[in-house]
């Protein structure tokens, strides 16, 4: 969990975790070198519940490097991420075990995504094998867990949609990942985020595949537009038919 600024966040986020129904975890903090009051309440739920590490750089390095310094010091046999602002809901983890236990090297889920006053839910794919990602990242970050005993720690990259190009890595070692329909929790879409900007959203989909990823140029284009029509028809959809079962203002536990 990469934390900058995020004293009026944290808390929830790190509840959501150590609430889950799978207990057997750990929660690795990473203060950014925050400013506000973020570390020490890091520090509090540390010494409030014995399964949180809080780590903290030098100096700010950036989203990326935050998660790969939690990733170097994870001692569990699968890692899973979730950012300070988000929510899991309570069998996210368990519905991951159960997956894992029936073979599964990778998996993710559906989940919330929660812009303003408005939301919708993302439903998971089925599975997802390296070539769905010219299209689109389909792992929401949130959801995703992955086996470090069969394919080793992968980090992110230092590059914008770092979880889109680290998720594809994931995928590509892996050779497959298996999809949950079962809404995992919430991701909030921050005012002024990429999420929201749909330019620099194409900007960095197109530098992904072909700087990060080394999609060939041909395969690259075909990808970039059917990321277009992919991205029109998906919010068309969320808009015309939202799921109202689920609600990104009501608390995961009531």
């Amino acid at each position: 969990m990469p934390a900058y600024q995020a004293s009026a966040t944290l808390a929830a986020a790190a509840s959501s975790v150590l609430q889950q129904t799978e207990r057997d975890l750990e929660l690795l903090i990473v203060d950014d070198f925050s400013k506000d009051e973020t570390y020490d309440i890091a520090l509090g739920l540390q010494a409030a519940d014995r399964r949180v590490k809080v780590l903290r750089p030098a100096k700010n390095g950036g989203v990326a490097a935050a998660r790969n310094l939690a990733i170097e010091a994870a001692e569990g046999r699968y890692i899973c991420f979730l950012d300070s602002d988000d929510l899991w809901y309570p069998g996210k983890l368990s519905l991951q075990r159960a997956a894992f236990k029936s073979g599964a090297t990778v998996s993710f889920g559906s989940y919330i995504r929660s812009a303003g006053r408005f939301q919708s839910v993302r439903r998971a794919w089925r599975s997802v094998v390296p070539r769905d990602f010219l299209i689109s990242n389909p792992i929401g970050n949130l959801t995703g867990a992955y086996s470090v005993e069969a394919i080793g720690k992968i980090y992110q990259p230092k590059v914008r949609h770092e979880d889109y190009v680290m998720w594809y890595e994931i995928v590509r070692k892996a050779g497959k990942a298996f999809g949950i329909d079962e809404v995992m929790g919430v991701y909030h879409v921050a005012p002024g985020s990429v999420s929201g900007n749909k330019a620099k959203a194409a900007l960095w989909h197109w530098q992904a595949l072909r700087q990060s990823m080394n999609v060939p140029l041909a395969p690259a284009v075909a990808g970039f537009v059917g990321y277009a029509v992919y991205s029109v028809a998906v919010r068309a959809r969320e808009r015309l038919k939202v799921d109202r079962r689920y609600s990104a203002d009501r608390s995961p536990y009531q």
